[in-house]
């Protein structure tokens, strides 16, 4: 499978979110990106990310994600698209497949917990979830 646990180094992963950086500025020339926001777990590979696009001579600034609680990023998500604030381009299949297969965890009923075992896509429902989670405050959800 592409992109299979294991089968991705650090040297594809930093090619590759090149190529995805010039294939969004040629499709949206009017939109600066300014900012790449990882995972800040992962500092070695944002290092290397870094450098990577400093070697590209691509001018953005590679930081740390804002991830907020968990609950507090899938209730802002769920008032977006109650409130259709939110859509999701067909084409993007593993979003839409993550967001169509997360549920609670059954064994913890007495709490709000995320069902995270392996058998949903919990990996892009965190990346989605951290794309926003930095802009909550802004988004005027209560709830």
């Amino acid at each position: 499978m592409q992109g299979g646990k294991g089968t991705i180094d650090p040297d594809r992963l930093n090619r590759e979110l090149i190529d995805f950086y010039k294939y969004v500025s040629r499709e949206y020339p009017n939109q600066k990106i300014l900012y790449i926001d990882c995972d800040n777990e992962e500092q070695t590979l944002i290092n290397g990310i870094r450098a990577a696009f400093a070697r590209a001579r691509i001018d953005v600034i590679v930081r740390d994600c804002y991830k907020g609680t968990i609950n507090s990023r899938i209730y802002a998500l769920n008032g977006l698209i109650s409130q259709g604030r939110f859509k999701v381009l067909r084409c993007c299949k593993n979003v839409i497949d993550s967001l169509c297969t997360q549920v609670w965890d059954i064994s913890k009923i007495t709490e709000d917990v995320r069902l995270d075992d392996g058998t949903c896509d919990i990996d892009t429902a965190d990346a989605l979830e951290y794309s926003f989670s930095r802009f909550i405050k802004y988004f005027n959800i209560h709830g």
